[in-house]
């Protein structure tokens, strides 16, 4: 298999745990009663995208 083709399948699966992990104990700014103004509801509290990293 060439090595752009290993690299591609490797990315792609890469995004695709990224995307599963995500949202592992997201809490919503509706759950934590602390909505700010001009966001809505299902907004992230915390945003802790280096833990997920």
């Amino acid at each position: 298999m060439p090595i752009f083709s290993t690299f591609a399948i490797y990315f792609i699966i890469w995004w695709l745990a990224l995307f599963i992990v995500l949202p592992i104990g997201l809490r919503t700014q509706a759950e934590e009663n602390e909505v700010v103004p001009g966001s809505v509801e299902s907004a992230p509290a915390r945003f802790r995208g280096l833990r997920v990293f």
